[in-house]
């Protein structure tokens, strides 16, 4: 889009005086454009411009002031981004007389930068900071986890994959499966145990009951699980950690009330596993920067099993990432800095 202006005598900043400006072509390729509110339909239609077409506009309008939008949205006041990179181009005039002062704008790469670190900004920000986040899923019924519960574990490990490096517990060799529930402590691995009143490491279905009501393994190609029948199981680690999850099945909250998995990081905090009459679901919680020691899973009255426990030690050689956006930030207000000088 470009428009042609006769210009005659003005003052231009910088420039002396009734400097002779000759004809004026503005060429204003779109660079940015987009919606803030209405639906998908008022997106990427057009460029907000004035009847004539050539009208720049470096801020936030009302799609109703322009013209050629009228029809098309009826008189809805959604707002609308609009931005353009131009850059103005100078002809001679009619004595022959080129003028190279120009305009130039100062705008255009820092406000794509500012956009770009927006965008990273909100990708970001809920993994970036502190602070409890919980990742749930279940399936109602199901004798093995399925959509609802897979989809939460998928989400739980991408988001702690960003927080640091962890380990998972499958239950499985060398550990050893009684299939004998009583008050103990169990040695995991080499991070931590856990103990309860009546636990144990199973390998083979409660009698008369299937996995639906009494759990079962979610580990592929595995044969154990943790068993636990009644009360709590206390998850208990060498280094704290700072994210936690398992598959949970057997579960009866519908029955025997609202299980819960609670631990402290420097709070108390309670993280809810869904009410089922019967089936299978993820748990899962994130808390980066935290240091935590124990967590307790409490079942109640209920036969319930837990398997494929993930977790991520605090204290990781990983960046976390708000260290990272604070580093990002720093050098995106540099190069702001710099390139506003340079466009002086």
């Amino acid at each position: 889009m470009s428009r042609s202006k006769p210009f005659g005598f003005g003052r231009i900043p910088g420039r002396p005086r009734n400097t002779r400006v000759g004809v004026l072509t503005v060429t204003i390729p779109l660079v940015y454009s987009t919606c803030l509110g209405g639906d998908g339909a008022d997106c990427g239609k057009g460029i907000a411009a004035d009847g004539a077409g050539s009208r720049r506009r470096h801020r936030v309008d009302l799609l109703h002031q322009f013209p050629h939008q009228k029809t098309q949205l009826a008189g809805q006041k959604d707002a609308k981004l609009v931005y353009h990179d131009w850059k103005p181009a100078l002809s001679a005039d009619a004595a022959g007389q080129e003028n190279n002062g120009g305009v130039k704008t100062k705008m255009s790469i820092t406000r794509q930068v500012l956009l770009a670190a927006l965008v990273c900004c909100l990708v970001v920000a809920p993994s970036a900071f502190g602070g409890v986040i919980v990742f749930s899923g279940s399936d109602a019924g199901a004798d093995a986890p399925g959509a609802g519960s897979i989809a939460a574990a998928t989400a739980f490990n991408t988001a702690a994959s960003l927080i640091g490096p962890g380990s998972i517990i499958n239950f499985e060799s060398p550990l050893v499966a009684t299939n004998s529930p009583q008050s103990q402590t169990i040695a995991l691995n080499a991070d931590g145990s856990v103990n309860g009143g009546s636990i144990d490491i199973r390998n083979t279905p409660w009698a008369s009951c299937s996995a639906a009501l009494c759990g079962g393994n979610t580990t592929a190609g595995g044969t154990q699980w943790l068993d636990v029948a009644g009360g709590t199981a206390q998850f208990t680690f060498a280094l704290p950690i700072q994210y936690f999850g398992a598959y949970f099945g057997g579960l009866q909250g519908n029955i025997v009330g609202q299980e819960t998995i609670t631990f402290s990081d420097g709070s108390s905090e309670t993280v809810d596993i869904p009410v089922l009459n019967g089936g299978f679901a993820f748990v899962g919680f994130t808390d980066a920067g935290a240091s935590i020691t124990a967590v307790t899973v409490d079942g109640l009255n209920d036969i319930v099993s837990i398997d494929d426990v993930r977790y991520g030690q605090s204290g990781s050689a990983v960046p976390e990432p708000a260290s990272v956006v604070l580093f990002g930030s720093v050098v995106l207000f540099g190069l702001i800095a710099r390139m506003r000088r340079k466009s002086l």
